[in-house]
C-alpha cells in the first residue's frame, strides 16, 4: 500500500504540515491495535515546566478517550465487521508480538520549537491553584506546534507527543482522535509506524456565531466549541448582540438585556455563564473574542435606554404597533423588534454624542469580563437616513458636512 493511500485512509483534517508513514508492499493497510479504554494511561515527562497544567492535560486526555471509544463492538452494526475486515483492506498487525498501544507519553520541548522558532518553552502556562490555562498563554501567536510519533517494535506501546506549550498538547490530542479507527473488530491506528509534525499556517482561525438574531443555549455553544477543538480552530468570534436582540447581561446597564433580549430571563447570558464558557473554551485552546457592533446595528440597545439611539420615526414607529406589554406574558420569547424588517432595524444607530459616556463605562465592563486582548466593534453599515432624521445629529452632520466624517469622529 502506497504512502499516499495511507494518507487518504487516515483522512486527517486540517492536513498536518508533515506526515511520514511506512508504506506497505502487500497492498494492505497495517493497523496497530490499541488497548481498551480502561487500560490507557498517560505519562508526563519534564513536569518541572508544567506549572499546574496537569489538570488541563488530563482533561484533554479524557476527551480523547471519550471520542475514540464512543463506538465499539457493542453499538456498531454487525455488517461493519464483514465489510471492513475483507482483505486486502486491513492488515491487523499481530498482537501476540506487538503490544497494544495503551500509553500517551508527553514531553515538553525545551530547545528550538517544532515550528522552527528559537524560543524556550514557557514554564508559566497554567494557574496551579485553579488548574486553568492562563489568559496570557491562550492568546494570538502562541506556539501551537506539536509532534506525534508512533513507533513499531515489540516492546513499544506508547504514543509520543512533543510540544512546547499546553496548547500544543491539546492540538495533539485532537489529532490523535482522528488517527484511531474502528475496523469492525478492534480499535486501531492505521499506517503505523508514523510521525506527524504540525503547526498552524494562520495564527487566527476563527468561527463566528451570531447569538443576537438566533439565541443559542449554552449547551449548544459548548457543542460548537467541542467541534472547533477537533478542527484546530482557535478563535470563537462571539457576535453576541446586534439590532435584533441584546442577550448580554450588563451589570452597569441592566436594562440592556431586560428590555433588549428576546426574553429577559430565558434568552440572556449572565456574566457567570459567560465566565464559565470562556474557561470551557480556554480548556480547548480557544480564545473568546466578543463583538459589540457599533454605532450601527444597535436598535436593541435603545429599548432599555432610549437616549442611546437616534430618533428615527419612520422606523421606530413600527414598534408601537407590536404591543409593549407582550413581554410580560409568561413564557413568551419576545422582542419589540421581532416584527421589524432586518434592513429597517439596521438603520437605527447609536446617538453619536449621547452614547459616548455610556460606551466608556460599558466597554470597560466588557474588557474586565473578557480576558482576551481583542474585542470586535464592527463599525460597518452605518445608514445616514436615521441620523439625518434626528435633529441633534443633523446639526452635528452639518458641522462636519457629511455622515462619513461624523462616523469617523465617532
Amino acid at each position: 500500500m502506497s504512502a499516499s493511500a495511507c494518507e487518504e485512509q487516515l483522512s486527517l483534517w486540517p492536513q498536518p504540515v508533515a506526515l511520514q508513514v511506512n508504506p506497505s508492499s502487500n497492498n494492505q493497510i497495517p493497523v496497530r491495535q490499541i488497548a481498551t479504554k480502561e487500560k490507557w494511561h498517560m505519562l508526563l515527562q519534564d513536569t518541572s515546566v508544567l506549572q499546574g497544567c496537569e489538570q488541563v492535560i488530563e482533561r484533554a486526555f479524557q476527551r480523547f478517550l471519550g471520542r475514540v471509544f464512543a463506538f465499539n463492538e457493542h453499538n456498531v452494526p454487525d455488517y461493519t465487521a464483514t465489510q471492513f475486515l475483507q482483505k486486502p483492506f486491513w492488515n491487523i498487525l499481530d498482537s501476540s508480538t506487538l503490544k497494544a498501544i495503551d500509553t500517551v507519553s508527553i514531553s515538553f520541548v525545551a530547545e528550538a520549537d517544532i515550528s522552527g522558532n528559537d524560543n524556550k518553552a514557557n514554564s508559566n502556562q497554567c494557574n496551579a491553584t485553579t488548574g486553568k490555562i492562563l489568559s496570557q498563554i491562550n492568546r494570538l501567536g502562541i506556539d501551537e506546534s506539536y509532534e506525534i510519533s508512533i513507533l513499531e517494535n515489540q516492546s513499544n506501546n506508547e504514543i509520543n507527543i512533543f510540544a512546547k506549550t499546553v496548547i500544543g498538547v491539546i492540538r495533539a490530542f485532537s489529532r490523535l482522535s482522528q488517527l484511531v479507527t474502528w475496523t469492525g473488530g478492534i480499535h486501531g491506528i492505521p499506517c503505523t509506524p508514523l510521525r506527524i509534525t504540525d503547526y498552524p499556517r494562520f495564527a487566527w482561525r476563527g468561527l463566528m456565531v451570531d447569538t443576537s438574531r438566533h439565541y443559542f443555549p449554552l449547551a449548544t455553544l459548548r457543542r460548537i466549541l467541542n467541534g472547533m477543538e477537533l478542527l484546530h480552530l482557535n478563535v470563537f468570534h462571539w457576535h453576541i448582540v446586534d439590532a435584533q436582540s441584546f442577550p448580554f447581561q450588563s451589570l452597569k446597564y441592566p436594562l440592556l438585556s431586560e428590555k433588549g433580549a428576546f426574553h429577559r430571563k430565558f434568552a440572556v447570558y449572565n456574566q457567570a455563564d459567560i465566565t464559565d464558557l470562556i474557561h470551557f473554551a480556554a480548556d480547548r485552546g480557544i480564545r473568546v473574542v466578543p463583538e459589540f457592533d457599533i454605532p450601527a446595528h444597535t436598535a436593541s440597545w435603545g429599548l432599555g435606554y432610549p437616549d442611546l439611539t437616534v430618533n428615527c420615526p419612520h422606523v421606530s414607529g413600527e414598534k408601537e404597533a407590536l404591543g409593549a406589554d407582550m413581554d410580560h406574558m409568561p413564557g413568551t420569547v419576545y422582542s419589540p423588534l421581532a416584527g421589524m424588517l432586518e434592513k429597517e432595524i439596521d438603520k437605527i444607530a447609536l446617538h453619536p454624542t449621547n452614547a459616548v459616556t455610556f460606551l466608556s463605562t460599558f466597554l470597560t465592563e466588557v474588557f474586565e469580563l473578557f480576558p482576551d486582548e481583542y474585542i470586535h466593534l464592527g463599525g460597518d453599515e452605518v445608514n445616514a437616513i436615521c441620523w439625518k432624521e434626528d435633529s441633534d445629529v443633523a446639526k452635528a452632520m452639518g458641522r462636519v458636512r457629511s455622515s462619513t466624517k461624523l462616523h469617523g469622529e465617532f
